[in-house]
């Protein structure tokens, strides 16, 4: 999965940040990064987190929750 900073939208005359430093990684403005080595919570984290798109991949979906115990009749 890739994503790309794209700072805070809300700011007045947008966000002029450089980048951000998060989960010992460098997110330059506007550029993609390959977070595909993260663990699968960091990358469900930066994907939810609306200063971040997330690109290259569709999106994380959650894991399929498992079956239920089949109790013994």
């Amino acid at each position: 999965m890739k994503v790309m900073f794209i700072g805070d939208q809300n700011v007045e005359g947008g966000d002029k940040s450089a980048g951000i430093r998060a989960f010992d990684r460098l997110f330059p403005m506007g550029q993609e990064v390959d977070v595909s080595d993260m663990s699968l919570e960091v990358q469900k984290k930066l994907a939810a987190n609306s200063h971040f798109m997330v690109s290259g991949a569709p999106g994380v979906e959650d894991a399929p929750a498992p079956a239920p115990d089949k109790k013994k009749k």
